[in-house]
């Protein structure tokens, strides 16, 4: 139920939230009109959404549903789940168009550069045109003229100023990926994983201890108690050989 509810917030905010993007200035900046209908939209949406949980909640906890009924609410409840998902999908597909003519646009745009989107409409549909084409271009040749060590750490802006095509100056090639192959080369994409697995090694287990504990909560106390007793132990030994050692 909060589930869809929050849905249905973010669909009836959406439209005003996109309309930012699609009436800039001719400056290619936000209108301050425009913005303030989103921040609007939002904050009344967040506070339906808000208040429609709370009350969903304090029904459910005053009014004891019988098991049969419980099983029709949660049934209803996905019935209703579904029905929006496909909803959004079918608008999706709609919105979108023929999903082949789609994906051969996006490729085209995204190759073409800015020039290439679709003039008016919705920026999002517009097309994928920009200049990372090129910031990646740039930063794959560099890998593969370099691809042990790469080219060093922040020496792309230097290179895309004498092999890239725009007129632009990024610092790194807007791909982290990338970024790491061209700066750093095998090596440091070889250590970058390895981090990478090392965070996730200790992630893991963090939660199994945290589950084991969980399980034995009696048992991590026991232990703790065990450490305590050996420490006051440890101090009570210690005073036993200075007293000694004094007389």
């Amino acid at each position: 139920m909060a589930g869809a509810t929050v849905v249905a917030g973010v669909a009836a905010a959406a439209p005003s939230v996109l309309h930012v993007g699609n009436r800039l200035d001719k400056h290619e900046e936000i209108v301050q009109a425009t913005l303030h209908s989103a921040v609007t939209a939002t904050l009344l949406a967040s506070v339906a959404v808000a208040l429609l949980v709370a009350l969903a909640a304090a029904i459910e906890s005053r009014v004891e549903l019988s098991q049969a009924s419980a099983t029709r609410t949660n049934r209803v409840v996905g019935a209703i789940a579904v029905a929006a998902l496909v909803a959004v999908l079918a608008g999706g597909w709609a919105a979108a168009g023929d999903p082949i003519a789609r994906l051969e646009h996006g490729w085209h745009t995204f190759k073409g550069g800015y020039g290439a989107n679709s003039q008016g409409g919705d920026r999002l549909t517009s097309g994928l045109g920009s200049n990372r084409y090129d910031f990646y271009r740039v930063a794959l040749d560099e890998f593969k003229a370099h691809p042990l060590v790469g080219i060093g750490a922040d020496n792309f802006q230097q290179t895309y100023l004498v092999k890239g095509h725009s007129e632009e100056t990024p610092r790194y090639p807007h791909s982290v990926e990338l970024r790491v192959l061209t700066q750093t080369g095998l090596v440091g994409a070889l250590l970058a994983l390895l981090g990478l697995a090392a965070a996730l090694v200790a992630v893991a287990r963090a939660g199994l201890l945290r589950s084991a504990r969980q399980a034995d909560p009696l048992g991590d106390h026991t232990r703790q108690g065990q450490a305590a007793a050996q420490l006051l132990e440890k101090v009570r030994r210690d005073r036993q050989g200075a007293s000694r050692a004094a007389v």
